[in-house]
């Protein structure tokens, strides 16, 4: 990688506008973005989280093909085990549901992170702003991605 003083530069320039606006009492995330410069983000501008574990969902297709999985997988095994009380065999164990149960959670989960994520899209497509990378620079003092939190 070579380097750039005017990047420098920029990001000295984009440092110092987000420490004015956090200094104001606006919520701000400073990260990249997939433009390789450093933005400073509202948190609903940054959407969903870009790091931690389990699956690191970076864009909005993402968000949407998984979410999609989970809920395939949600229907298969309702389908699959509702199809249990229709052969003749004993009555299967009603504790089966609770897996069903903790799939529609997990999908109600990956449904809002993609709620979250479709309308901070939105708010960067009309700002201009790049999405963000997994590599978040600052959050803030007491400041979470997560616009509902």
């Amino acid at each position: 990688m070579v380097y750039d003083a005017e990047r420098d530069e920029r990001d000295l320039v984009t440092r110092a506008f987000h420490d004015e606006r956090v200094a104001a009492g606006e919520r701000r995330i400073l990260a990249r973005g997939n433009d390789a410069e450093l933005h400073s983000y509202t948190p609903e501008e940054y959407g969903v989280l870009r790091a931690g574990p389990g699956p690191v969902l970076t864009t909005l297709r993402g968000h949407m093909i998984f979410t999609g999985l989970v809920l395939l997988g949600l229907i298969g095994f309702i389908w699959m085990y509702a199809s249990l009380y229709f052969r003749p065999i004993p009555t299967p164990p009603w504790g089966g549901w609770l897996l069903g149960v903790g799939i529609f959670l997990v999908f109600l989960y990956f449904a809002r992170n993609l709620k979250i994520e479709w309308r901070a899209h939105q708010l960067r497509k009309e700002r201009g702003l790049p999405t963000p990378t997994d590599s978040t620079v600052y959050q803030g003092p007491g400041t979470s991605p997560s616009p509902d939190s």
